[in-house]
């Protein structure tokens, strides 16, 4: 799955898609990373493979009616965790 994806790491993309670290276009199959959050080689990681997860949970299908904002916010709670426990 992460193969199939392209990452851009620009400020510019990052600014105009107001993007503080990093976000997932399933649509476009593309991660977007904010160079600023000047992330480490296991920050860069942790930052791809919890957006490809987000990908691999049908997260943004799986909202339906829900907030945006507090869907995302639960879904990066349960993918951090998972994260955190295999690391």
């Amino acid at each position: 799955l992460a193969s199939s994806f392209e990452i851009v790491c620009d400020a510019r993309v990052a600014q105009s898609l107001e993007i503080d670290i990093a976000a997932v276009s399933f649509k476009d199959k593309t991660i977007f990373i904010n160079p600023s959050a000047n992330l480490n080689e296991m920050g860069m990681r942790f930052v791809i493979a919890h957006e490809i997860l987000h990908v691999a949970l049908n997260h943004a299908k799986r909202r339906a009616g829900r907030d945006h904002l507090i869907w995302n916010l639960a879904c990066d709670f349960v993918i951090n965790d998972w994260l955190i426990e295999m690391c």
